[in-house]
């Protein structure tokens, strides 16, 4: 239809408008070593490498696909992934107008995919790409699973097997989604032992592939730390509460991963959040009078139990697998986020379905207006964004890129690069790697970082570029 094209074609204008001041022209830390092993390495080396601490092949296959494209335009590393984000929420809009029949709800509530502040890693890091990835496969087993139980063809059962695979075998936190096929196998009576079969012998093959490759059998946890040796129940239930917290709109971590404190946030967007939360009760009890009142209806109650609890799984899933670590971090909640609105566009399409027209009318405004709720509230903590721990330093090293091959481009390569001061602490991998992603044969041949306390310790010469660092606006500036 003519309004899904141009509903797509508005998400992907508002991706790219509510966006536009994000950008990358220099990468560092993670980001970085991403590409040093893409600079170093074979395609077989950096797609199964030997040794690491992870085992993510599809990513990493995505990821050189990527890198290899992109060459030395850093500057197409976001709208790739504003690219990549919008056909997700596209597909995402789409299935969520088979749910709730309503192109209105399922348009705004793609929105707020968009305007979601967990999205905050996917926009603006080159690594955003492995949870952009991760998500859709999470999605897409979701929804492959969900309509294999509506219409009973294999065919889409074998397509949420391979999802789950793929996601994976791009982030192994998603290995914890395998209780939801024994879920729809168990609720349609399914009698197939290959049904049965499939999911586990994908799981054993995972378990199996991340053992030879890492030489261990739990994931990895984040900053370098192992779960086996950080993980605890009470650190565990307290970062269930924090993700539920996050889902319902509270800015539930610090001020280095959120960006503002629940504490701190005005008190007109507390307000949202705690309507938000009546109008999702009502939209609950809106559903549960609806199911009362179809108690006749048997098969309708049980369905419609049955497909909520079905949603709810994979938000618990995904909340419990991320909770095992050290820390929460916001961009590991955006998968749950989706789930949580599929459950509204659910919910609004059953009491639509078995309600009489002003019911359907109360529901569907309350649904919008919840959606609405969501993307004020995100617009809102989009603007401190700036102060989540990755973003100071991106902002810094676009610096450095826009003062160094941004303004001498190729004249850079064989330059010494003298830099006053050291307060940003950069590392002794960031200085040798840095200006080799500008070279098309990935070398920089020639090209040295020095970090120095005074000018007067520079030699100089006419291949010396001067820089220092400019603390007050979080920059690098060039002296000579």
């Amino acid at each position: 239809m003519a309004f899904d094209a141009v509903a797509v074609l508005v998400m992907a204008l508002f991706a790219f408008y509510i966006n536009r001041n994000v950008r990358v022209s220099g990468l560092y830390m993670d980001d970085l070593y991403l590409w040093s092993c893409y600079g170093e390495q074979s395609f077989k080396e950096f797609v199964f490498p030997a040794g690491s601490t992870r085992f993510r092949p599809v990513f990493w296959m995505a990821a050189y696909v990527e890198l290899a494209a992109i060459g030395t335009k850093l500057n197409l590393i976001v709208p790739i992934n504003l690219i990549i984000l919008t056909l997700i929420t596209a597909y995402c809009y789409f299935f969520m107008v088979r749910l709730s029949k309503s192109r209105c709800l399922s348009f705004v509530a793609s929105i707020a995919i968009i305007a979601s502040t967990f999205s905050y890693y996917d926009v603006s890091q080159l690594l955003g790409l492995l949870e952009s990835l991760s998500m859709f496969f999470a999605l897409l087993m979701c929804i492959k699973l969900f309509i294999y139980k509506e219409e009973k063809k294999e065919v889409n059962y074998i397509l949420a097997v391979i999802s789950y695979l793929l996601v994976c075998f791009t982030h192994e936190r998603y290995m914890v989604l395998i209780p939801m096929f024994y879920y729809v196998l168990i609720v349609m009576k399914d009698r197939k032992k290959l049904n049965y079969m499939l999911p586990a012998i994908v799981l054993i093959f995972v378990i199996l592939s991340r053992y030879a490759v890492t030489g261990t059998l739990l994931p990895a946890g984040t900053g370098g730390t192992k779960v086996e040796e950080t993980f605890t129940l009470m650190g565990f239930w307290s970062s269930i509460k924090c993700e539920i917290k996050y889902l319902l709109g509270f800015n539930a971590g610090p001020e280095y991963l959120c960006g503002l404190e629940w504490q701190y946030v005005s008190r007109y967007v507390k307000a949202m959040v705690y309507m938000g939360i009546c109008l999702l009760t009502a939209l609950a009890v809106m559903f549960l009078i609806r199911l009362y009142t179809c108690i006749r209806k048997k098969g309708a109650v049980v369905y419609a139990l049955f497909d909520e609890i079905y949603f709810a799984g994979f938000i618990i899933g995904c909340v419990a697998a991320s909770s095992v670590t050290i820390r929460v971090e916001m961009r590991w909640i955006y998968t749950s986020f989706v789930f949580l609105l599929f459950i509204i566009a659910y919910a609004y399409g059953f009491i639509r379905k078995y309600s009489c027209g002003r019911t359907s009318k109360a529901a569907l405004i309350c649904a919008v207006t919840l959606c609405v709720l969501f993307i004020s509230e995100n617009i809102y903590y989009r603007g401190y964004w700036g102060r989540i721990y990755l973003f100071p330093n991106q902002e810094r090293y676009n610096s450095l890129a826009d003062v160094t091959y941004g303004k001498y481009g190729e004249e850079i390569f064989g330059k010494d690069i003298y830099i006053i001061g050291n307060s940003y602490e950069m590392s002794e991998f960031t200085g040798e790697t840095f200006f080799k992603i500008f070279d098309p044969d990935r070398n920089a041949e020639g090209t040295h970082v020095y970090h120095v306390d005074d000018v007067t310790e520079i030699p100089m010469e006419d291949n010396v570029i001067i820089l220092r660092e400019d603390p007050e606006n979080n920059a690098f500036a060039e002296v000579r």
